[in-house]
C-alpha cells in the first residue's frame, strides 16, 4: 500500500505522513527506531493533523 491510499484507522479520511501519539514528533516516513517506540510513530490524518490514534474527526 502507498502513501496516497493509507486512511486514518478513526476516520477513514486520508493520511499524510506519520506522527508520535505520545510526543507529537512528525516524519516523512514510518520511523520505527522513534525514541517513544515504533509503534507510536502512526499515521497523521491529514483533517486534524492529529496522530490517527488522536483523531477527533
Amino acid at each position: 500500500m502507498n502513501e496516497t491510499e493509507k486512511k486514518c484507522a478513526k476516520c477513514g479520511g486520508k493520511t499524510t505522513g506519520y506522527k508520535c501519539d505520545m510526543c507529537g514528533a512528525e516524519a516523512a516516513e514510518h520511523d520505527e527506531k522513534h525514541s517513544c517506540g515504533g509503534g507510536h510513530c502512526v499515521s497523521k490524518c491529514t483533517g486534524c493533523n492529529q496522530a490517527e490514534t488522536h483523531c477527533p474527526c
